[in-house]
C-alpha cells in the first residue's frame, strides 16, 4: 500500500516506527498531516535550566548535577533504558576522581571515549551490513 501511494514497486524499511500525534492541538499546529507544535512544548523554561546546569557545570568543578541527567530525566523511556548506564558512569568518575585525583581522571578520558566510539562503531557496521543483506543484524539502541 505504501508503495502504490509513493508510486514505485517497493518500498525497503530499514526501521519502522509509529509515531502517533493527535489530530489537532490547535489552529497554530495544523500543518497537514505533520503535527509536531504539540511536542515541542519543552523549549521553554526547561531548555533554559538545562543550560543553567551546564554553565554551573563549566563554572564550577564540585557541581554535581549534570545537565545530560535532567534532560534523560524527562521521559520516562529515557530513564528505562540509560539510568543504570549513567550510574556506573558517575560512579566509576567518583571513584578516579577519590582515588587517582585530576591527573588520573584526564589519563581515563580517552580510554572511555574510546569505549564509546568502539560501541558506535561497531553497531554502525552491523546496521550497515544489515541493510546490505536486508535483514536485521545487531541493535545497539534499544
Amino acid at each position: 500500500m505504501a508503495a502504490k501511494l509513493a508510486g514505485t514497486e517497493g518500498i525497503r524499511l530499514v526501521h519502522d516506527q509509529l509515531i502517533y500525534k493527535p489530530p489537532d492541538v490547535g489552529q497554530a499546529s495544523h500543518i497537514g498531516w505533520h503535527q509536531d507544535l504539540g511536542y515541542w512544548t519543552c523549549i521553554d523554561h526547561r531548555i533554559s535550566f538545562t543550560c543553567g546546569l551546564m554553565m554551573l557545570r563549566y563554572l564550577f568543578l564540585w557541581w554535581p548535577f549534570h545537565p545530560a541527567g535532567y534532560g534523560i530525566s524527562l521521559g520516562k523511556w529515557n530513564m528505562n533504558w540509560y539510568w543504570f548506564s549513567i550510574f556506573v558512569s558517575w560512579l566509576l568518575k567518583l571513584l578516579i576522581l577519590r582515588l587517582g585525583q585530576v591527573q588520573a581522571h584526564r589519563r581515563a578520558i580517552p580510554f572511555f571515549m574510546g569505549l564509546v566510539l568502539g560501541e558506535f562503531m561497531v553497531g554502525g557496521s552491523w546496521g550497515l551490513l544489515g541493510i546490505m543483506l536486508e535483514q536485521p543484524m545487531y541493535r545497539f539502541m534499544p
